[in-house]
């Protein structure tokens, strides 16, 4: 696929990320300490998906450790 654009964004190619993120959040739980995996949240969502931050953050929670979501209940 080539795409050319003067304002591209992942809008602009349909990504479902509610479906896409959850499982890239397991391994980020799995691989990462608390700070990293805020940190890694924050980054991508804010760059990607912040329209739909509120969802994926209640995702991110259920998926992740216990001291994971103890970092993002402080966000």
């Amino acid at each position: 696929m080539v795409f050319f654009a003067d304002e591209g964004g992942s809008w602009m190619v349909g990504i479902d990320w509610k479906q896409v993120l959850p499982a890239w959040f397991d391994v980020l739980a799995a691989t990462a300490d608390s700070a990293e995996y805020v940190r890694r949240f924050e980054a991508f969502v804010g760059r990607y998906c912040n329209y739909q931050r509120a969802e994926l953050l209640a995702e991110a929670r259920q998926i992740a450790t216990p001291s994971q979501r103890k970092e993002l209940a402080e966000l």
